[in-house]
């Protein structure tokens, strides 16, 4: 993201409320206050690496900053048609849906995993991408290995 110096003092720097997503909090922000062109192209690589936060932070770690995120920024929408606003709460939900799946999952409840990875889905039906990504959060890793593997084996392709 590209932006003048002048503009970000006038819309805020990044808020460490939201450690693990203070960009995607200050994008909402300058997304409300600025003006955003959007480009295609990529301007940038982003790498992960082992010792990185995002090696070793949880869905545990990320779901009470989604939600704030939600909740700070929640009156905002109160301006929108109902069908709007309708839309862009029903996408929150859908996602903070799949974090909860995602905290369930890390904690080894597969069924409340389930769950709420279905609840996403039945919220936003874009969140089902295909069967590999329900199996992936509903299973525990082992078994989802097993059965990728098991596939690959009988019908000669990868999940």
């Amino acid at each position: 993201m590209l932006i003048s110096y002048d503009e970000l003092t006038r819309v805020g720097f990044l808020d460490d409320e939201f450690w693990h997503y203070d960009g995607f909090d200050m994008t909402v922000e300058l997304a409300k206050n600025a003006q955003i062109e959007y480009i295609h192209d990529p301007l940038a690589e982003y790498r992960l690496h082992p010792g990185g936060a995002a090696a070793w932070r949880t869905a545990a770690d990320e779901l009470p900053e989604i939600r704030g995120i939600f909740e700070k920024h929640h009156q905002d929408i109160d301006h929108y048609c109902p069908e709007k606003k309708q839309m862009i709460e029903s996408k929150w939900e859908a996602r903070l849906a799949k974090f909860e799946a995602r905290a369930a999952r890390e904690r080894g409840d597969y069924s409340h995993c389930a769950r709420q990875y279905l609840r996403s889905a039945l919220i936003d039906p874009s969140n089902i991408i295909n069967y590999k990504k329900v199996l992936k959060y509903t299973l525990p890793s082992p078994i989802y290995n097993l059965a990728r593997r098991a596939y690959w084996h009988y019908h000669g392709r990868s999940l």
